[in-house]
């Protein structure tokens, strides 16, 4: 009897630490799943002129080359290396700030991250212990990376890259208050969603950016402030018009709509056969 006792109490023991194992395995993986991205706009620094967070690369270089002139005028504003960046993150969201001393751009890191640096010569800086490395691109430019857990962080800027690392490596958050504000009410499913700052009213906007048909519109939205049509239509003309100074050759069609609370501006231009392809 005292023998059966001891065997149950030895069955009991090991079933209750293999039920504790499991139970430790399954809170740890919980654990992990809980584990959240790391949201790139943290890694923003302070007063960027402007911010770009492009959802889908290849769909937006797909759209450039049927917008020959949305695409001169990106060509104008972003170096080469982005486009064979973006190229590589395909579907993967990438995020370019524009600062005074020049351009960041963020992303989720993916195997292969590094694949597009096709130049074999590069120096090694470690700053906080993670290494950045840089590219030599003309005899006075570098460009320059790193890889820190989930997160690929590029720039020509060495003094940008460097201040952002710093801040990553000691979780400070120095991004720009006002861009979460307005993170709020974008399309996160738009093709890309624009922060900029807009002179007259000296406030930042956002609008979205979308395929629709044969088309690309972006949407703005404005406060309601129960103006009349005839004045609505006067914001509209102005929006098309700053638009038409910044990309002369580019006439958008202009649509408002409105509920109780907000204005939409949409502006469309047509998108071009796959025969324009640059």
């Amino acid at each position: 009897m005292k023998i059966l006792r001891a065997e149950i109490i030895t069955l009991l023991l090991v079933v209750a630490s293999i039920i504790g194992a499991i139970v430790f395995f399954f809170s740890f993986v919980g654990k992990e799943q809980k584990k959240e991205k790391t949201d790139l706009f943290d890694l923003l620094l302070p007063e960027p002129k402007s911010v770009l967070l492009i959802n889908q690369p290849a769909e937006f270089i797909s759209m450039l080359k049927r917008q020959p002139q949305l695409y001169l005028y990106f060509k104008e504003i972003l170096p080469e290396d982005c486009y064979t960046f973006l190229a590589c993150k395909k579907n993967s969201p990438v995020l370019l700030a524009f600062y005074a001393q020049g351009i960041m751009f963020y992303s989720y890191s993916v195997g292969g991250d590094a694949v597009w640096l096709k130049h074999s010569a590069f120096t090694t800086v470690k700053k906080e212990g993670i290494p950045l490395r840089f590219y030599p691109k003309t005899a006075n430019q570098y460009l320059g990376f790193y890889q820190y857990n989930d997160v690929f962080v590029g720039s020509y800027s060495r003094k940008l890259l460097e201040t952002t690392v710093s801040l990553q490596k000691r979780g400070i958050k120095d991004s720009p208050v006002y861009l979460k504000e307005l993170r709020r009410n974008i399309d996160k499913d738009a093709l890309l969603n624009v922060f900029f700052y807009q002179e007259p009213e000296s406030d930042w906007k956002a609008l979205d950016v979308f395929l629709h048909e044969s088309q690309v519109c972006c949407l703005l939205n404005s406060p309601n402030k129960q103006l009349p049509d005839s004045l609505l239509k006067v914001a509209g003309d102005s929006l098309s018009t700053r638009i038409t100074a910044l990309i002369p050759e580019l006439q958008p069609q202009i649509g408002i709509s409105k509920d109780d609370s907000i204005i939409y501006f949409t502006l469309c231009v047509p998108l071009f056969s796959n025969d324009n392809e640059k």
